[in-house]
């Protein structure tokens, strides 16, 4: 799930609009599947800013973060998953 929240224009920059995003990863087990898998702790926040003059995103920022506790044939494991995006557009 995203959730994308308008926050006003940017304090440096009024003709670009800022909008926070939260995300929120759930999962569903395979009915046969002999592994299984637990999101121990997540979170996932970014941040974009949309140039409403040229009508285009001008930049984002992403960081995504989920902990994954996984069993199978009586083993356990936790995964760590660290994801950092950014993108600025060039002129």
């Amino acid at each position: 799930d995203k959730n994308y929240t308008y926050q006003g224009p940017d304090p440096k920059n009024a003709s670009l609009a800022a909008i926070d995003l939260t995300t929120k990863v759930t999962l569903e087990q395979a009915a046969n599947s002999n592994v299984t898998i637990k999101i121990t702790s997540q979170g996932g926040k970014g941040s974009f800013l949309f140039d409403t003059e040229a009508g285009r995103m001008q930049s984002s920022n992403l960081k995504d973060t989920m902990v994954t506790a996984i069993s199978t044939m009586g083993q356990s494991f936790d995964q760590v998953t660290e994801t950092d995006t950014s993108m600025t557009l060039k002129k």
